[in-house]
């Protein structure tokens, strides 16, 4: 039962972090929302500041096992890309804003190591891309890379300016990927 506590509470918080961010998310509405009192909050968490790091290390966990998988897999470098940027649209949203050097959001420092391995393991698909004679001749792969995060910071950002001007009637997120993915085809891929 302290486990689904627990875990009702990280739920919720989860919720309210991704929708308001971690300066407006309020613990009485996570309390209220999850229908416990303060008590139990305090129980397992210290304060906000704690609460906020062990849901994102919890996401981040969910989320690094997905993009193991990701990688994992023996495709065309095409269909990984294409799920790669489904994974970062869906999820790094909040994880983006935890990277954000703005002194309001707590650092949370798996945030920045799940970054590192992501590119890693995307050099590493282009390498393998490139061995397997999937890429046209003489590309460059930092160069791809480049292109990839500029397309999915583009596309973050963009995403949070929608949502928080209501404006989703005017934006097609599947149509936006498929633009990028068209384009990267035909610059990259033979």
């Amino acid at each position: 039962m302290k486990n689904n506590t627990k875990q009702l509470i990280m739920d919720t918080a989860w919720k309210h972090f991704s929708k308001y961010g971690y300066t407006d998310t309020n613990l009485e509405r996570i309390c209220r929302e999850a229908g416990i009192t303060r008590g139990p909050l305090y129980y397992y968490f210290a304060d906000k500041e704690d609460l906020y790091r062990q849901v994102m290390v919890q996401e981040i966990e969910k989320i690094e096992k997905k993009y193991a998988r990701i990688f994992a897999c023996e495709e065309p470098l095409m269909e990984t890309i294409q799920k790669q940027i489904n994974l970062s649209t869906i999820y790094n949203p909040l994880l983006q804003r935890a990277n954000a050097d703005n002194g309001e959001i707590p650092k949370v420092e798996e945030v920045f190591e799940l970054n590192e391995k992501v590119l890693k393991q995307t050099y590493e698909k282009f390498q393998q891309s490139a061995r397997k004679g999937e890429l046209k001749e003489g590309v460059d792969i930092l160069k791809m890379i480049y292109f990839l995060y500029t397309y999915y910071l583009g596309i973050v950002t963009f995403d949070e300016k929608i949502n928080a001007g209501n404006q989703q009637e005017f934006y097609d997120k599947k149509l936006a990927i498929q633009i990028f993915l068209d384009s990267f085809r035909q610059q990259f891929i033979k």
